[in-house]
């Protein structure tokens, strides 16, 4: 199976549902590296018309996936399964180019770009091209460092304003607000003393900013809104890593504790309520390593398929987020890891199956191997699942679910095991 046909147009390729069945950063959060600024200091190069919005959501997971959305996203089949998706939309892609994309709002940036080094140790010398060897799909981008660490950001500024992440699309009229509530990415890392974390902590942030649509302040990335944190555990294994976010992010800049849901971020900045949810308020992001360097130089690091998606289904948002799986054919190995929030002292289970789980229900799945994952030693909110005993030969996809002890809800994720 092609896994480009996972990765465009409607589809979602580590595929998140929760039903009912019946994080902590690598360092602690009051360590987390914050930004204090609006104009991101590690970039020189960090640098609206706005549609009407669609109807106003339930707030538990933005809109609902009405019969039409499902009856007009592509199915997704396969010899394992059939699987719908809720309305999506590719962000970068990196197909059919030559050279590194530009800021498609002007100013002649790449975009991204590597951040230069910093004094708080962000940042290093990279040098980011087009990769057609290795891929997701087709071409993906390579950033080919030097020295330092990781800092790729997608600055969304003209050179004097600051947009919304949707507005760099060139069919950004096709956006549907209130509708996406996941982000989802690909990213393969260089070697590193520690494949991931094991002690519950977290090595990479995705960062996000939001800002209110409704008079906006061109000048700011973030009035109205402010600066949030998505910590992930992504290992370092030699295979692409699938990383999801959602709208629950594990660390708001200046607020110690759980930052809460941010379905609608920006409601006390001004926005009516239920209206633009935490990717439509979206202005620039970033992915950060400011904790480690890389095993040697040069270090090479990949990023593909990056898109906008919808979850149709309640998650568990606050015990797990922040998820990644990874698959290493070579070894039929399965790694999975996600925080468990602030409300993170339950036991997780761990269930697998080759059809959807939320469709069969959690008493459909078999228990993982050593499928019980506690709180960590450490008290830190990182959880993993790493495992070589799946039976996994002959299938196209495998469903991992997680489900908290305490909780009536799962979540799953659908990893593919074929290009």
């Amino acid at each position: 199976m092609d896994l480009k046909f996972y990765l465009s147009g409607t589809l979602l390729v580590v595929y998140l549902s929760a039903c009912s069945v019946g994080s902590q950063s690598k360092r602690s959060d009051q360590q987390v590296t914050e930004k204090t600024t609006t104009n991101e200091t590690n970039s020189a190069d960090s640098t609206t018309s706005n549609p009407k919005p669609s109807q106003a959501a339930e707030p538990v997971s933005s809109a609902p996936i009405s019969p039409a959305d499902v009856a007009s996203s592509a199915p997704i089949n396969s010899t394992d399964v059939t699987v719908t998706f809720g309305p999506s939309m590719m962000f970068q892609d990196y197909d059919n180019l030559t050279t590194p994309p530009l800021n498609p709002l002007g100013g002649g940036t790449l975009y991204p770009v590597q951040g230069i080094p910093s004094e708080r140790g962000e940042g290093g010398d990279g040098v980011i091209s087009i990769s057609k060897s290795d891929a997701v799909s087709g071409s993906s981008l390579l950033n080919h460092m030097m020295s330092g660490r990781l800092y790729m950001a997608w600055w969304n500024n003209d050179g004097t304003s600051w947009h919304f992440a949707h507005e760099t699309k060139a069919d950004k009229a096709t956006w549907k607000f209130n509708t996406y509530n996941r982000m989802v990415l690909w990213i393969k890392m260089p070697n590193y003393p520690q494949p991931y974390e094991k002690d519950g902590g977290n090595g990479i942030e995705l960062g996000t900013y939001v800002k209110r649509i409704t008079n906006e302040d061109p000048y700011s990335q973030e009035t109205g809104g402010t600066h949030f944190y998505h910590q992930l555990n992504i290992p370092s294994l030699g295979a692409w890593t699938q990383v999801v976010i959602g709208m629950y992010p594990d660390h708001s800049r200046g607020i110690q504790g759980d930052p809460g849901p941010q379905n609608y971020p920006t409601v006390a900045g001004g926005d009516p309520a239920n209206t633009y949810n935490y990717f439509d308020t979206l202005t620039s992001f970033y992915i950060d390593n400011p904790y480690d360097n890389p095993t040697s130089y040069p270090a090479d690091y990949f990023v593909d398929n990056i898109q906008f998606t919808t979850v149709p289904y309640v998650e568990n948002d606050k015990q797990v987020k922040s998820l990644t799986s990874t698959y290493v054919a070579a070894d039929n190995r399965i790694v999975v890891t996600w925080n468990a929030g602030w409300a993170g002292d339950s036991t997780h289970e761990v269930r697998y199956a080759f059809s959807d789980i939320h469709k069969n229900g959690w008493a459909s799945a078999t228990p993982a191997p050593n499928g019980l994952v506690p709180l960590n030693a450490s008290g830190y909110f990182g959880r993993y699942y790493d495992s070589t005993a799946l039976p996994l030969a002959g299938h196209d996809l495998i469903y991992i679910a997680i489900k908290p002890q305490n909780s009536s809800l799962f979540t799953q994720i659908a990893i593919p095991l074929k290009k």
